[in-house]
């Protein structure tokens, strides 16, 4: 059976940025004088635009429901990201405290055996993140913190036990 991990809801949090651009927009538009009121509308759709990219990783997975990660025993797949991986594709799993400005985070990695594939196959706007996570961390797949639904040992079990059973049947 598939074990699915999504974002945590994080809607309430992206509709208080849409709503805190525009009413900082609306407020500019109002207290400025001598400004047209369509610019300042142009300039808010635009900027709500970028904000709802920025955003769309959260959306997809809080609003449509698309896992962050799906587990079972072909491999592992990064649906918002463009990775699928077969167990074979996969040297390790892990989750490691890593000290970041003062405070301690926790990284969720999957390191592949390739990592170059894994870039390829990333969507093409997050290639270059991919990269930079590759030369801090080691490997291009990395989340940060608990940003799942389910709590990260219980992800991380589900991926070492479906790697290891697939390292004994191969084996």
């Amino acid at each position: 059976m598939p074990y699915v991990a999504r974002l945590r809801w994080a809607l309430p949090g992206v509709l208080l940025k849409f709503a805190g651009v525009s009413a900082a927009v609306w407020f500019l538009s109002a207290t400025l004088p001598g400004t047209d009121a369509w610019l300042f509308s142009v300039i808010n759709v635009v900027l709500l635009a970028f904000l709802a990219g920025m955003s769309s990783q959260t959306i997809l997975s809080s609003v449509f429901r698309v896992p962050a990660v799906h587990i079972d025993r072909e491999g592992i797949r990064f649906p918002l990201i463009g990775v699928a991986l077969p167990w074979d594709e996969v040297d390790e799993v892990d989750d490691r405290e890593k000290t970041s400005g003062g405070s301690n985070i926790t990284l969720f990695r999957v390191i592949p055996v390739d990592d170059e594939a894994v870039l390829r196959q990333m969507h093409f706007w997050l290639r270059r993140q991919g990269r930079a996570y590759l030369e801090r961390y080691g490997t291009p797949i990395v989340f940060f913190g608990e940003p799942f639904d389910q709590p990260l040992h219980h992800v991380v079990y589900a991926a070492q036990h479906e790697l290891e059973r697939s390292r004994e049947t191969v084996g």
